[in-house]
Parts: structure tokens; C-alpha cells; sequence
């Protein structure tokens, strides 16, 4: 399950569904955070991956063969930004 951060949205919330649907068997859980440029790859039982614009997310027990990179997600929303001001660390640091 994915979850998009819209700019009125709280993280934890967004993260604590993921949470859920991870309890209820989904495999993995994506928070994607615009604002941060920071994508949070959760899986039940393991600890969380914080990705940034140097990463990649790839899923290969789901979508063997897909990838895309971090800084790939952006152009849009980069574009209509505040000023081009955004944070500079992942929400997952906010935990």
C-alpha cells in the first residue's frame, strides 16, 4: 500500500495506517513524503528503510525487474514548491 503526504496531512497518521495494513497481511508499505523528498519503505517485522533523492526504490518480491529513482518522483512537485523550500530530512526522523 502507498501512501501519498499531501501538505496538510500529518505523517504519523499516514504511518500508522500503513501500520495497520501491514498488521492485516499487506507485504509492504510505502509513505512517500513530497515535502521531505523522502520515500519510507516499511515491511512488517523489519525496520524501515528511509530512501532520498540519491536512492532507488525497487520491490523485486513484488515487481521483479521495477525500480525507479527517488529524485524521478519530484519534477512536479518541485516545480509548484514553496519558493523551492522543502526539508531536508526524512519524516521518519519526526518518529
Amino acid at each position: 500500500m502507498v501512501e501519498v503526504k499531501s501538505p496538510t496531512e500529518k505523517p504519523t497518521k499516514l504511518r500508522s495506517k500503513i501500520q495497520d495494513f501491514l498488521a492485516l497481511g499487506s507485504q509492504v508499505g510505502i509513505f512517500i513524503g513530497p515535502e521531505a523528498r523522502c520515500v519510507e519503505v516499511y515491511r512488517a517485522g523489519d525496520e524501515t528503510i528511509l530512501l532520498d533523492d540519491g536512492g532507488r526504490l525497487a520491490l523485486p518480491d513484488l515487481l521483479l525487474g521495477w525500480e525507479v529513482a527517488i529524485a524521478d518522483l519530484w519534477p512536479l512537485y518541485s516545480s509548484n514548491s514553496r519558493n523551492g523550500k522543502r526539508r531536508s530530512q526524512c519524516y521518519a526522523s519526526n518518529i
